[in-house]
């Protein structure tokens, strides 16, 4: 009997379990390994994923750091965090935010205490934005600006922080406001002691200033006053001899002074005299409680100290450091030309025997005048008019020394006649006008309008002030804050479109994680092939959307430079237009149309080309039905080329065109398709930079046609050939 036929008749007899035991145990374990293939696989995906988004933190613009939300120490810092904070990333990463604070923050408090405060506030769910003092590794403060949000993460509580250094922003904006706020001052008050309030007030803007001085001194008898002092201890010790104590060594010595922890403990005591090691010319009596922090900078005039400003504290021994000790030298050097010129003022006012040599002195311009015509003009004005001699006034009437019309559309001779006779009415007049030098040059001043006597004579006294300057820096205060309007404008959009745009593709990256994390045993390979794919997608898609983001970000800050070279254009064309074909999988198809004199040398930034033409072709297939065509034409025009990209797609409704070129707007109509709003505002933003054209014709249902010119091409038969640097100078007319 067949051995195989016996075998088979024995099956048929009684199934044999064991052999039927071991199929199953193979298949078992075929799919066990199918699974953990397809886990790898998985793993890896997300890990590449992982990777792209570490290398988008790696090389944001601000400083990026991660944190533990519980105990505060960081775990991952990007490279500019590194450079922020002048450590490595091994020592970083055993330190927390408080370790890189001054144990104070500005208001007094602790940083500790409030570090924790706002982490507490992430961890509820809170994205706070605060400025915060840090402390670099060489001890130099600087202030920034720090985002906080917690990290999608349930099974740890981690924070990442946004920094960005705004150290030197706010010191121009400080100081442009304390010398505005300043000169303001000047003109607003009536004598000293309101100057001096003022002083303080602007003072206290800047730093703590609870307790302030001014003190003033006299060199003929050597004695300090204090006209100003405002001190929780105690109140003003009047008059004092210049000796060795705080005050005077900054007087005599004209040079700040920072009494801090550091100097403090050097404090040694002599009887009832305090004095610290290593500065001989520095010992005083300690008349009250002693501060725990002390700065005096000297009041300068032409490079002799006439007083001194001090600020203490008695409570934070870190309330000042080297920034504070800048900003309050500042404000004393301010203070010092404000005091010369309240004195010249006042001396004006208060000695008629003295008129004449202030007259002819002060750097102030004075004119006397009757309705009519110019009777006196101190030499100040005949600088600021630019005329050769006070003698080219005489007998002028003021209102030739101005334009016919004066800003807001008044005639100069009503408005003077009006200012005039309020002077007359009231004693005094006090207005901005624009005036009119010797060669017709117009220039803003401010005029101050008193009625005096004079041999006995009623006549008003013009003080004139050049305010160029402070119109200026009116201007570009005006400018800056209309500045920070448009940047709190656009963050605010930019929140919005990122809460909608980032968290559709993360919420469904997570999901599908999710999934594959816990049934990955029960899907089939299309199911995970189709969880896999959405994590990908969705992961190229965050990553092309930051990186809009991200240039845009330079764009706007000026940090993406012009840097042009010879290219082939029309290769080059061929090119995005294949990058643009692959990416969009082919959904449209795209004709490229070049003309043959394209395929010399052109002169273009190639980085900045590839993203405008990329942005166009993109957006053309992106709001096109699939298979609808999309052309992509490029020909010469003299030196220009211009290139056409058309679409038959959904176009642009007529209510939303003139909106295009704003940062995240998008039509109405663009459904369900992804998209940014930064599209448009990148290729234009490319074009300005090459100094080219962008105009775009669409209507609603029909399609789009945009069509850039850019000056690419040389002169006729440009050198085919590479330019070294030195060619790039001698054939700069080529650089378009």
């Amino acid at each position: 009997m067949n051995t195989a036929l016996a075998s088979a008749g024995k099956w048929n007899e009684r199934p044999n379990v064991a052999g039927a035991g071991q199929r199953d145990t193979e298949t078992l374990v075929r799919s066990r390994q199918n699974l953990e293939q397809w886990a790898a696989e998985a793993v890896a995906e997300l890990q590449a994923g992982e990777a792209q988004f570490r290398t988008l933190v790696e090389h944001a613009p601000e400083a990026i750091v991660v944190f533990d939300g519980l105990t505060g120490r960081f775990e991952m810092v990007n490279e500019n965090a590194v450079r922020l904070f002048g450590r490595s990333r091994e020592e970083l990463v055993q330190l927390t935010p408080a370790d890189v604070s001054p144990p104070f923050q500005p208001d007094g408090r602790p940083s500790v205490e409030v570090a924790r405060e706002k982490q507490q506030l992430t961890l509820a769910g809170g994205q706070p934005v605060f400025e915060w003092v840090h402390r670099h590794s060489n001890g130099q403060l600087f202030t920034s600006e720090v985002r906080l949000v917690r990290l999608p993460d349930e099974r740890r509580c981690r924070i990442r922080a946004s920094i960005i250094d705004h150290t030197e922003r706010k010191r121009r904006e400080q100081r442009l406001r304390a010398t505005y706020e300043i000169s303001e001052a000047v003109h607003a008050v009536e004598d000293l002691p309101s100057l001096y309030e003022r002083i303080h007030r602007i003072t206290g803007g800047l730093m703590p200033a609870a307790n302030f001085y001014i003190a003033l001194h006299d060199p003929a008898r050597r004695l300090i006053s204090f006209p100003y002092f405002v001190d929780e201890a105690g109140p003003s010790p009047g008059q004092i001899p210049l000796g060795t104590g705080l005050t005077s060594y900054v007087i005599r010595n004209n040079k700040p002074l920072l009494v801090g922890p550091e100097l403090i403990a050097r404090k040694r005591r002599d009887g009832d005299h305090v004095w610290f090691e290593g500065i001989a010319d520095l010992r005083y009596v300690e008349s009250g409680p002693p501060a725990a922090i002390w700065l005096g900078v000297p009041l300068s005039l032409g490079g002799r100290a006439i007083g001194a400003m001090a600020v203490q504290d008695y409570g934070n021994p870190a309330a000042y450091g080297d920034e504070e000790k800048r900003m309050l030298t500042f404000v004393a050097e301010q203070t010092a030309l404000a005091l010369e010129r309240v004195r010249a003022q006042q001396a004006l006012r208060d000695s008629e025997a003295k008129f004449r040599a202030l007259f002819e002195a002060t750097s102030t311009g004075v004119m006397i005048h009757d309705e009519t015509q110019y009777l006196e003009v101190n030499p100040a004005i005949v600088r600021m008019f630019g005329y050769s001699s006070a003698a080219d006034f005489a007998g002028k009437n003021p209102i030739l020394t101005s334009p016919a019309v004066q800003p807001g559309g008044f005639p100069t001779a009503e408005l003077a006649r009006r200012h005039i006779a309020q002077c007359l009415r009231t004693g005094t007049a006090r207005f901005d006008w624009l005036a009119r030098k010797a060669d017709g040059a117009e220039f803003p001043v401010e005029v101050i309008l008193t009625r005096i006597e004079m041999a006995g004579r009623r006549v008003i006294q013009a003080v004139v002030t050049d305010i160029t300057e402070r119109k200026r820096a009116e201007e570009e205060m005006w400018r800056a804050l209309e500045r920070e309007r448009e940047l709190r404008l656009l963050k605010s959009n930019f929140v919005s479109m990122v809460s909608h745009e980032f968290r559709t593709p993360l919420g469904i990256i997570q999901s599908s994680a999710e999934i594959l994390q816990d049934y990955l045993d029960q899907l089939g390979p299309e199911e995970r092939r189709e969880h896999l794919a959405s994590i990908i997608q969705n992961t190229r898609r965050m990553a092309g959307l930051m990186e809009e983001v991200l240039l845009l970000g330079g764009l706007e800050a000026g940090k993406m430079g012009f840097e042009p070279d010879w290219m082939d254009l029309g290769a080059f064309c061929r090119k995005v237009s294949d990058d643009v074909q692959a990416a969009t999988e082919h959904r449209c198809p795209l004709t490229l149309h070049t003309g043959a004199d394209v395929a010399e040398c052109a002169w273009g930034d190639p980085r900045l080309l590839h993203h405008l033409f990329a942005n166009l072709l993109t957006n053309a297939v992106k709001y096109s039905d699939a298979g609808q065509s999309v052309e992509f034409i490029i020909r010469r025009e003299g030196r220009s080329a211009v290139c056409v990209v058309r679409d038959r797609g959904i176009g642009i409704p007529e209510a939303d065109q003139p909106r295009l070129f704003q940062a995240f707007h998008r039509g109405h109509n663009v459904q369900h398709r992804p998209g940014s709003g930064l599209g448009l505002v990148i290729a234009k933003r490319c074009v300005e930079l090459h100094r080219g054209s962008l105009q775009l014709e669409s209507r609603e249902g029909t399609g789009t046609t945009v069509t850039v010119r850019l000056p690419l091409f040389a002169p006729p038969d440009p050198p085919h050939r590479e330019l070294n640097g030195a060619d790039h100078e001698k054939d700069s007319d080529y650089r378009g």
